[in-house]
């Protein structure tokens, strides 16, 4: 369930989501609302924005309470728990796309 709307322009507080896992043949890429871990803290919803060098992807984040896409770093592969390809709420069940 997403508590805080730091993505309230895709995913409003108090929606679940549907995330689907990464896998050998279907990485991450730029543009998806993806699920993020890092460490013990809880899971950031963010989109993936381009790769750097190292080939780590920026993250963005779509609602006005978003933290800057400075402060948010950037994300390794490992990291991506998997792409949300729904959202659900009390009122609405919606597709998410990539851009």
């Amino acid at each position: 369930m997403i508590r805080v709307p730091a993505a309230a322009a895709t995913i409003d507080a108090g929606a679940h989501v549907l995330l689907k896992r990464y896998g050998r043949f279907c990485g991450p890429r730029t543009g998806d609302v993806a699920c993020i871990r890092r460490g013990d803290g809880p899971m950031l919803i963010k989109r993936l924005a381009a790769r750097d060098r190292d080939g780590r992807f920026g993250l963005s984040g779509d609602g006005p309470a978003s933290a800057p896409a400075i402060d948010l770093g950037c994300a390794s592969e490992r990291e991506i728990v998997g792409r949300v390809v729904l959202r659900l709420s009390c009122k609405t069940i919606c597709l998410i796309h990539s851009r």
